[in-house]
């Protein structure tokens, strides 16, 4: 079905208002005995990598190149799990890399409450990438668990001198 409708310009003297007439494509769906009325938009897909995302391990991340415009490849990713009392040591429980598409989704099967650290060794990542001058040579996020059947997504964007994180989803 094709409406047509006009709308008002203003002129930029602020003189009488000019109509000119435009279409719009509209489609209508049946919703139990009311018709509502929706705009036509395409049917998208999910990406491959999106449907193959592995979301098994119930602590991910994903680490963007701000400066580049793509993800980060091949950045050494270590996980570590401070002991239960404040003061004691860090323990390593995982390590990864990321892939071509700056993701590491495998650090562990299981996870308890607690308090982890994620470093990532971004002085690897800058040499292999020819970039030779930066600040941070690693990045240390620490972040606490309370409720360990929800899944952590602790994204980074990187630069050469500079980081931001967040909880993703």
């Amino acid at each position: 079905m094709t409406e047509e409708r006009s709308y008002a310009i203003n002129g930029s003297t602020g003189s009488a208002s000019k109509r000119r007439p435009f279409r719009i494509n509209l489609f209508f769906k049946v919703v139990g005995k009311k018709k509502q009325r929706h705009r036509k938009s395409p049917v998208v897909s999910p990406s491959p990598l999106a449907m193959s995302a592995n979301r098994t391990s119930p602590i991910t991340t994903h680490v963007l190149d701000t400066s580049l415009g793509r993800p980060a490849a091949d950045v050494p990713v270590k996980l570590f799990r401070r002991g239960e009392r404040i003061g004691q040591e860090w323990s390593q429980v995982s390590s990864g890399q990321t892939n071509s598409d700056g993701r590491c989704n495998g650090l562990l099967n299981s996870l308890e409450a607690g308090v982890y650290k994620i470093t990532f060794e971004t002085a690897t990542y800058f040499n292999k990438n020819g970039i030779r001058q930066y600040f941070y040579p690693h990045i240390d996020i620490v972040f606490e668990i309370h409720d360990p059947s929800q899944h952590y997504h602790v994204p980074l964007l990187l630069n050469p001198f500079g980081y931001s994180t967040y909880r993703g989803s």
